[in-house]
């Protein structure tokens, strides 16, 4: 096997993680950021996820170890990181990954949530739940409350933190107001929820407002795979079910309805991010639902001629200049197939740090060779420098409107990889990593 790909150019490459996760403590972070008028409330549904908590880490003792200290914590490497919650100590991380941006998504597996989020029931995964808000007034200045705290972690470098702002989503006016001001806060993206059962579709026209105001202030809206759909994925049985049905349904879920529903015939600079939703799905997903449409459009039974009016071109047209993959650690395979059938333009991938099945882990020293390098190598060993270097950071910075020159310095003076060190193969998963990084069967092994 020939490991020779030609290369145009030396120094180290950007490279933005379109998928990383921050967890602040209700306790310890975001009460102060609570208006006095909710702080009775507050400190309740604190007292109500404690007793969550419980049953939870009872549920799944597997998941979980005493700390020394007789506190329950993750059984994971990566607990060890203050990074979780705190600026400075992820972009250590971020620095000894080589990461120069990182887009933060919450949920950093330390179990804590944003403030007032419906919890449901403590016997079933909270993961996969999205449920309506139990009160929706609470919930809105929970969102906020975990806004103004992500926003103040941002402020200290913003080219390095892309923070995704919370939003009522049931409440489009608010929704629209939370934007705003999110945007003028400095973050640079909603935390955009899939599709939920309890929601109007997205092609409904009570939505348009909340495309405007996305569109309008670039703020891409950014999905991430879970807390979708409608099942009870408790039990064995289905949380294998879950894994299968987020990226075959729940995850893509917006994806046609926003599409043929006119939101990027309307709004052309509104985009869209598809996050962890893995494999190499594109080209028959796109195939597929240009067949759908042609077919309506040209039914035997009738034209479907009322369709036109909101998609006027098929829909893949719309995608390649509208719709984002957030490529979790991608793999070799993805790799290959994104280059080979032309849309490596819209992916971008991800660390999914610190969560224990993503790149990043938890070094015994700072000298050490990066994981988050190793699956580097793995997954683009052989792709040509420009797809590579798209794919690794410069979509991102472009979808996220990043400054790259500013980027390039930050990669100048951090582990940065360089073309050099990619082109270095590796076919294997080192001893000890359990990474979804270094699949070769499917999406998820």
């Amino acid at each position: 096997m020939s490991t020779h790909v030609a290369e145009t150019s030396t120094g180290p490459v950007v490279v933005v993680s379109s998928d990383t996760h921050i967890g602040p403590s209700l306790k310890d972070h975001m009460r102060k950021y609570c208006p006095q008028k909710y702080l009775a409330d507050y400190d309740d549904y604190v007292r109500e996820f404690d007793a969550y908590t419980e049953v939870q880490r009872n549920l799944y003792p597997e998941m979980y170890e005493d700390d020394g200290t007789g506190k329950l914590v993750r059984r994971a490497r990566n607990r060890l990181t203050e990074g979780h919650y705190e600026v400075h100590a992820r972009t250590r991380d971020m620095d000894f990954d080589g990461i120069a941006s990182e887009v933060i998504f919450h949920g950093s597996q330390n179990d804590e949530p944003v403030p007032f989020t419906a919890l449901g029931d403590p016997n079933s995964p909270f993961l996969f739940k999205n449920l309506p808000p139990e009160d929706p007034e609470l919930a809105a200045v929970g969102r906020h409350i975990y806004n103004a705290w992500l926003a103040d972690q941002c402020s200290v470098d913003p080219q390095r933190h892309v923070g995704l702002a919370q939003i009522p989503i049931w409440d489009v006016e608010a929704s629209v107001k939370e934007v705003e001001w999110a945007a003028e806060a400095g973050l640079k993206g909603v935390n955009f929820p899939t599709a939920q059962p309890w929601l109007p579709e997205f092609n409904k026209e009570v939505w348009e407002p909340f495309w405007a105001a996305s569109a309008a202030h670039n703020m891409p809206l950014t999905t991430h795979i879970g807390a979708g759909a409608d099942a009870d994925y408790s039990g064995p049985v289905g949380r294998v079910v879950a894994l299968f049905e987020l990226v075959t349904m729940w995850g893509m879920r917006a994806v046609p309805w926003m599409t043929l529903g006119g939101a990027f015939e309307r709004h052309p600079n509104l985009k869209l991010v598809i996050t962890e939703v893995p494999g190499m799905w594109w080209p028959q997903y796109m195939t597929q639902l240009d067949s759908t449409y042609r077919a309506t459009i040209n039914a035997p039974t009738g034209k479907n001629e009322g369709l036109a009016a909101y998609c006027a071109k098929l829909p893949s047209e719309y995608l390649k200049t509208n719709l984002f993959v957030g490529s979790s650690f991608m793999c070799h395979t993805e790799a290959q197939a994104a280059v080979r059938d032309g849309y490596y333009g819209n992916c971008m991938w991800g660390s999914d740090y610190p969560h224990t099945e993503g790149t990043f882990q938890y070094p015994d020293s700072w000298d050490e060779t990066p994981v988050t390098h190793i699956a580097q190598r793995y997954a683009y060993w052989d792709t040509p420098e420009e797809p590579m270097r798209a794919m690794l950071g410069e979509t991102a910075a472009e979808v996220y409107g990043l400054d790259l020159e500013q980027l390039k310095q930050i990669a100048g003076r951090i582990n940065a990889p360089t073309i050099e060190q990619l082109r270095e193969p590796i076919y294997e998963a080192p001893p000890g990593v359990n990474s979804f990084a270094f699949r070769k069967n499917g999406w998820w092994d």
